[in-house]
């Protein structure tokens, strides 16, 4: 045809789940001017159809990526270094960045992965990387801050944008430009080493909260640093006004930095733009939604818009057991701290204003629907969360913990970690039957690799060793066991894995001692079961009121519980490292565990530092278990849970590693 009509229409009615919007680059040429077909490559300002539930949005020199809520990462964009092909197999991801012709990945569990051009090894990470927080790529480097609080560069050091300041720590964010590199540290100073103009810091620049840069193949040779008082500082070459900050600007919570411009949010979620015009890269739509965050390419903005409060997991409906307790919990995001205001019925319950909401002692009368009104004070917004479902249930089949499990690796001769339960509970009494599992080599028919080839397990009431058992010896008495409690049969009975039954164990205290025979190593999976008969459990019948796990953390590991019976189950859940002082390990625990909490593979809340949370005190009191250090950095997290499978995942915060007791508690 002799015309190409570009017609281009943007409809965000009172956007509802987290989008981008994009702007710039030349009017955004979705088609060639010469044939009509689209363009290639795309330009970044054409966001896939469909990008919802986004979290962060980064941009490179001509291409994007968007964080989504559930740990996905999508890209678009130019594509030539293969930029925007995210690789298939990603783990859940934490955070991601790019920058140049590079993209990049921090997973949750602080591995990292780049893809893109690779003319300078940008993709290869120094060997010995520690846990990363967060990526920054510059236009031929990379910055990595470690969860330590350390800086590992790699890259081109053209301008000594690699060359890591002698002494650098206690760091909290990076920024990566085209040919220098910037540190926030804890104090709110910055560090800035590579290109002159941007080393050389602005006179009296203190009480930094944020840090921005661009990573573009041609410009980006400026920085921007967002104050605490809401107020933005840039520096730099400023040949298009790029570090011409608008005069009054102020009560800001968001920045972002590309070739020639940059952008701001403030707390209304209102985005203002400054620097070069050309390509409408500071055209801001109008009428643009209430945004969250700014992003930009070399000449492209981006606006993530939402709500002013993300809900990112909301209070879920439960069936309690009479005289059981229910946490209903919320977490949310917003501009800056939030506030709560929890309601039955409708009507707000008198001192219910924290993100959780516990109730104990349950009897019909208190069965209702719970929400939340969670408000942004800055925004001026309150979002009410959908209703929970809380109903009250006489059962004789209440949720209860049936099973604790770990995978292990025993890495040297002699190494060992051991298993623990508490049988009991109020109104209950006489035995229990109880079966241990330590299995090694009929771990290879499911593909784990180096799996223990002996392992061996030593059964303890308290000091005193009960019974032990190397090998399992093929029994029919115990694969019938094995049946009736769900366990996977073993490989055969002449298999070197263990097991034993005690069908009459007392109650209280019991643990459980796994190692290799002969000083074996590999990997071993070591399980606890309830083995109380179906269709016999009744009030009186003892349960697992505690599943622990105590072992050296490495590199991490996941312990697995499941909740069985017909109603939710309110669980707290412990990671204690600093707390194992005061019961009698004076040294050799892990000084920071962090804890993640899955149900299946949905991911369903964390913790670092407990921080002396009420909720959490008052839990471990009824449970009896021991009082953690006001200010210690143990993790702890209480839900409720219905009847299913769960994991905790548990590794250190930082490089440290050590002994560290995870603990599962049934909660009254």
């Amino acid at each position: 045809p002799d015309q190409w009509l570009d017609v281009r229409v943007t409809y965000l009615p009172g956007v509802t789940g987290n989008v981008v919007a994009s702007w710039g680059r030349e009017g955004a040429l979705f088609f060639s001017g010469n044939t009509g077909l689209p363009a290639d490559p795309t330009p970044e300002t054409n966001v896939p159809m469909g990008l919802r539930e986004v979290v962060q949005v980064v941009g490179g020199d001509q291409h994007a990526l968007a964080l989504r809520r559930d740990g996905s990462v999508v890209a678009w964009g130019d594509n030539v270094n293969g930029q925007s092909a995210v690789p298939a197999g990603l783990p859940l991801v934490a955070s991601i960045a790019a920058g140049g012709d590079v993209s990049g990945v921090v997973a949750r569990d602080g591995s990292i992965r780049l893809w893109g051009v690779s003319s300078v090894s940008l993709n290869t990470p120094p060997q010995g990387l520690g846990a990363v927080r967060q990526l920054a790529i510059g236009r031929n480097h990379v910055l990595a801050l470690q969860t330590d609080g350390r800086v590992i560069a790699w890259g081109s050091n053209s301008l000594g944008q690699t060359t890591i300041p002698e002494g650098l720590d206690s760091v909290v964010a990076v920024a990566a430009g085209t040919e220098f590199s910037l540190a926030l540290k804890s104090d709110g100073s910055v560090v800035a080493w590579g290109y002159s103009l941007v080393r050389n810091l602005p006179a009296g620049l203190a009480d930094v909260v944020a840090i921005a840069a661009a990573g573009v193949l041609n410009g980006g040779q400026f920085a921007v640093a967002l104050k605490r008082d809401g107020t933005v500082v840039a520096w730099g070459v400023n040949n298009t006004g790029q570090t011409a900050v608008p005069a009054g600007l102020s009560r800001v919570v968001g920045i972002a930095a590309g070739a020639f411009h940059a952008l701001a949010v403030t707390e209304e979620g209102r985005v203002v733009a400054w620097g070069q015009t050309t390509a409408g890269r500071t055209a801001i739509p109008p009428a643009l939604p209430y945004c969250t965050a700014v992003a930009a390419s070399a000449s492209s903005s981006f606006a993530l818009l939402g709500s002013p409060v993300t809900l990112l997991r909301g209070p879920q409906s439960h069936s309690i057991a009479e005289g059981g307790s229910v946490t209903l919990s919320a977490q949310a995001q917003g501009s800056g701290s939030l506030s709560y205001q929890w309601r039955r019925d409708g009507v707000p319950i008198a001192g219910a204003t924290t993100s959780s909401l516990t109730l104990t002692n349950l009897t019909p009368g208190v069965a209702g629907d719970y929400d939340v009104r969670i408000t942004d004070p800055r925004a001026a917004y309150t979002l009410t969360s959908s209703p929970a479902t809380v109903a009250v249930a006489t059962t004789t089949n209440p949720g209860r913990l049936i099973n604790l499990s770990l995978l292990a690796n025993l890495a040297s001769p002699g190494d060992s970690f051991t298993l623990g339960t508490v049988m009991g509970g109020a109104g209950t009494g006489g035995t229990k039957p109880l079966l241990v599992r330590a299995v090694g080599p009929s771990l290879a028919s499911f593909g784990v690799g180096d799996p223990l080839g002996d392992p061996v397990m030593e059964l303890f009431a308290d000091s005193t060793r009960i019974n032990a058992n190397d090998n399992w010896g093929g029994t029919d008495a115990l694969s019938s066991v094995f049946a009736a409690v769900g366990a996977f049969p073993l490989v055969s009975a002449g298999s070197r894995d263990s097991a034993l039954y005690e069908p009459t164990l007392l109650t209280g205290g019991k643990s459980v001692r796994v190692s290799g025979a002969g000083g074996t190593t590999g990997s071993v999976l070591a399980e606890l079961y309830d083995a109380t008969p179906g269709g016999t459990y009744t009030a009186s019948t003892p349960r697992l009121i505690n599943v622990s796990v105590l072992k050296d953390v490495g590199s991490g590991f996941t312990v697995g519980f499941v909740v069985g019976g017909a109603t939710s189950r309110s669980v707290l859940i412990r990671a204690v490292g600093p707390g194992l002082a005061g019961v009698g390990v004076p040294a050799g625990y892990l000084l920071n565990p962090k804890l993640e909490f899955f149900a299946g593979s949905t991911a369903s809340g964390e913790n670092d530092d407990w921080g002396n949370d009420s909720a959490l005190s008052s839990a471990a009191a009824r449970v009896g278990a021991f009082a953690l250090p006001v200010s210690s950095k143990d993790a702890c997290l209480l839900a409720t849970v219905p009847p299913g499978s769960y994991s905790v995942q548990v590794r250190s915060a930082d490089t440290t590693r050590g002994l560290v007791l995870v603990e599962v508690y049934e909660v009254p």
